[in-house]
């Protein structure tokens, strides 16, 4: 028997010394099950003990759980392991420690958890070029692919079935550079915005000026916090989900002319500065909007804009505006609510 022990011994040092560190855990709980498949009714296969090693395998598995030691309550995902007999199971992430590295190799178990490990690959490598970047062209490449990320994560959020009720995500906050994450009002998956003073600092230290006019756009919509939300500055919160429009203030007329000069500068970023008109446009003709100012301020803006057009209007959405001021002469009859402010 002491022989055969020796001999496993061996061969676990070896298999460890041909693994990276990140690869070889060290259990910080006393007691903690190895199990045939994650989760806490599957078979248990060994019992690990305080300051046993075990090698990453690299499986991770589909969901979390909240374990709870010395009444501190955790919730990670399980991992696949061997152990110096050679035994192989699924342990409790929560129960290991992975080295100096420990926050970051968590954090990535959980994207593999969650979104796969091709995809958290993918994520990886974006957040690497993130900090490579030179030039106002290769910024615009990686917002470009951060945001498509972002919207890939939301859509497999939003597809997960969660038998034990929705997770916590509050280990995204932090995770992901250039996005802040909030948790959803109805208790869905989180929403991921978009932090523009992130990008403004990337802006200042690239060569060309594009990207610097593009963010000063996004200041100048979010001005709050210079955050992305549901409530850029041409509408007025209401609620958690409500708004009203706040057309009428001119908002919606210096938006346009941001976006002018932002465009007289460079295209490159011109599809996101169009997105902007095409919500500035949605919420002027909205049928269902509801507005915040009076009608005369709202047909003084609209005059303003169509009687000395910007130049990001063609001549197609400047007709569509004349007829939507008809509109606005006779709120009331056309269905349309406004001055919302005085609370008739």
């Amino acid at each position: 028997m002491l022989r055969y022990s020796l001999l496993m011994s061996v061969l676990f040092f070896t298999f460890c010394r041909n693994k990276s560190s990140d690869e070889q855990l060290v259990m910080v709980v006393d007691k903690i099950s190895l199990r045939a498949a994650p989760g806490i009714e599957s078979p248990v296969v060994a019992v690990l003990q305080l300051g046993d090693r075990v090698v990453d395998l690299g499986e991770v598995s589909h969901f979390e759980t909240e374990l709870i030691y010395e009444n501190v309550a955790q919730r990670t995902p399980w991992i696949k392991v061997v152990t110096v007999k050679n035994q192989r199971g699924w342990v409790f992430a929560g129960a290991v420690n992975a080295g100096e590295k420990m926050e970051d190799w968590l954090l990535k178990k959980r994207f593999e958890c969650y979104f796969g490990h091709e995809f958290t690959n993918r994520l990886r490598t974006w957040m690497a070029d993130c900090s490579t970047v030179q030039t106002a062209g290769a910024l615009a490449v990686v917002y470009r692919r951060g945001i498509a990320l972002r919207d890939s994560m939301a859509y497999l959020l939003g597809r997960r079935s969660e038998p034990a009720g929705m997770p916590d995500y509050g280990w995204m906050d932090g995770g992901i550079p250039g996005f802040v994450y909030q948790a959803a009002f109805d208790g869905g998956p989180p929403h991921l915005f978009v932090d523009y003073l992130y990008w403004g600092e990337k802006a200042q230290k690239t060569s060309g000026t594009a990207d610097d006019e593009f963010v000063q756009v996004c200041f100048a919509v979010f001005p709050q916090d210079s955050i992305e939300s549901f409530f850029p500055v041409w509408k007025f919160q209401l609620s958690e989900t409500a708004s009203a429009s706040q057309f009428g203030t001119g908002m919606h007329l210096n938006t346009m002319r941001l976006l002018d000069k932002s465009l007289s500068q460079s295209r490159l970023f011109e599809p996101e500065l169009w997105a902007f008109k095409d919500a500035l446009l949605d919420d002027i003709h909205d049928p269902i909007n509801r507005y915040w100012q009076p009608r005369d301020r709202i047909l003084k803006e609209l005059d303003g804009i169509t009687t000395r057009p910007p130049g990001c209007l063609s001549v197609s959405e400047i007709n569509a505006l004349r007829v939507r001021r008809n509109m606005f002469e006779h709120p009331e009859m056309e269905g349309i609510i406004v001055n919302m402010r005085s609370g008739e």
